[in-house]
């Protein structure tokens, strides 16, 4: 009775191990990424430089024409 079950476990677990490699799908080979990616990714890189600048000229064009705007009301309200 012992060497039936011990039988029985040692099929269970080869069948179950035939069963993983069955089932087990093969590596699949990492796609070959086009040099041009490379290229979009650094323009991609300098545009949002560019756009960074950009949002930092126009925030200090407004913080300059807010006091430039402030400094002509206090003389039109000096004026008046």
């Amino acid at each position: 009775m012992e060497l039936a079950l011990i039988l029985l476990a040692a099929a269970v677990v080869l069948g179950a191990v035939i069963l993983a490699f069955a089932l087990r799908k093969p590596a699949v080979e990492p796609a070959v990424l086009d040099p041009r990616l490379d290229t979009l990714l650094a323009k991609q890189g300098e545009i949002g430089g560019q756009f960074t600048q950009t949002v930092a000229a126009q925030e200090a064009l407004a913080r300059t024409l807010g006091e430039r705007l402030e400094a002509l009301e206090k003389r039109m309200g000096d004026w008046w």
